[in-house]
């Protein structure tokens, strides 16, 4: 399900850019790959405005026998670039989308939104400033909104994954100093050693 959820976020806001829904256009909006690590940053900057989408981990809790809730967070991760100055950055300027208009535009795509899953409608819960000002030598504004995606999750299959119980290994050791006339490994039966381990209910 997580899977799905971060394509049918990525799916969502790629509709809406490319159907003229926004007014403007993003560059890139895919699943976040370490675009905003150190390499290759110069070339990733020219494909914003850009925004990328990462599942940010899960709280689960118990519904029923087997059963679990899984709140599941998704950062829908906002860049944006100008030449201009801060502001325009943030603000937009003529011709230049900004980062606010972009958080904005993705609250209302996304907020109270299934994307056609078997989830409760996506929540924004939080907001923040991953970055603002040069990076690189890039001028750069970096936003994240996180959105919660509430689902019913199956307890894994345990099978095969019984509690330990007993472990026993024999061990063949080899001789002090081994001389050509000392005999081959010993057959199964006849350990050196031998290791057993068992449980607190053995």
């Amino acid at each position: 399900m997580i899977a799905a959820i971060e394509d049918g976020i990525v799916e969502r806001i790629k509709a809406a850019s490319t159907g003229g829904v926004l007014g403007y256009a993003l560059k890139e909006v895919k699943t976040y790959g370490g675009e905003l690590d150190e390499d290759g940053l110069r070339e990733v900057v020219k494909r914003y405005p850009a925004v990328w989408v990462v599942w940010a981990g899960s709280r689960f809790t118990e519904k029923a026998r087997g059963l679990w809730w899984e709140d599941a967070t998704f950062a829908v991760i906002v860049a944006t670039k100008s030449l201009r100055n801060e502001q325009a950055r943030r603000h937009g300027a003529p011709g230049e989308v900004g980062s606010y208009q972009i958080v904005k535009d993705v609250k209302a795509l996304l907020g109270g939104n299934a994307l056609g899953l078997d989830i409760q409608p996506l929540q924004p819960t939080a907001g923040r400033s991953l970055f603002q000002g040069v990076k690189d030598k890039q001028p750069l504004s970096l936003y994240a909104v996180d959105f919660l995606a509430r689902f019913i999750t199956e307890q894994p299959e345990t099978a095969g994954l019984d509690d330990f119980a007993t472990f026993h290994a024999d061990w063949d050791l080899p001789p002090f100093a081994p001389k050509p006339e000392d005999p081959l490994p010993l057959p199964p039966g006849q350990a050196d050693a031998e290791d057993l381990v068992a449980g607190l209910d053995q």
